[in-house]
């Protein structure tokens, strides 16, 4: 969800047009026969507000980012669950935890282009989003996959532990992820 405030910012800050942004508009060429020349919304046809809004959101690309930080993640977690980097180069756990993944993604975000919702710009910079809130995310919470020491913070348990001089009586603490 933290990728995604950040796509919403950016596509309001930027505001460019999408692709199918004419069909959108329905510019009406009687009035305005210089349709080439640049004009304001006056030229549209299509009073519905809501489409002619979401017109001018193209940049970056939230369909992309949102799947490639869940990729990302799952690639990840993936890769620590069943220790790819114990096995040969080529094993279907290389294929099942990182290339089936990835290719879902990169046609997922291929598929806005084709749709003509997005341009190349728009999607990879929702790639770019989604790829570095997916490690932010994974190696914040997890363990390195690769064997490395983590510097994840531990997952937090609450207790309700009566003795506690918090006013609400909780008790905050962590599990130990990585084994001494």
């Amino acid at each position: 969800s933290s990728q995604l405030l950040l796509v919403v910012m950016l596509k309001n800050i930027a505001a460019v047009p999408r692709p199918d942004f004419i069909s959108r508009c329905q510019p009406d060429v009687v009035i305005n026969p210089t349709v080439i020349s640049l004009s304001t919304l006056e030229i549209c046809t299509n009073l519905d507000q809501q489409i002619m809004n979401d017109g001018f959101k193209s940049f970056p690309s939230g369909h992309s980012s949102t799947i490639f930080a869940s990729q990302t993640f799952l690639v990840l977690f993936l890769i620590g669950k069943i220790k790819v980097s114990e096995t040969s180069y080529f094993s279907w756990k290389l294929i099942i935890s990182i290339m089936y993944p990835l290719t879902t993604a990169l046609k997922i975000s291929l598929s806005r282009i084709s749709d003509h919702r997005h341009r190349i710009e728009d999607v990879l910079m929702g790639d770019f989003i989604g790829l570095c809130f997916g490690f932010i995310f994974y190696f914040l919470y997890f363990t390195n996959p690769f064997g490395i020491r983590s510097t994840a913070l531990s997952p937090r348990k609450i207790e309700v532990d009566p003795e506690s001089k918090n006013p609400f009586g909780l008790k905050f603490s962590t599990y130990d992820l990585d084994p001494k």
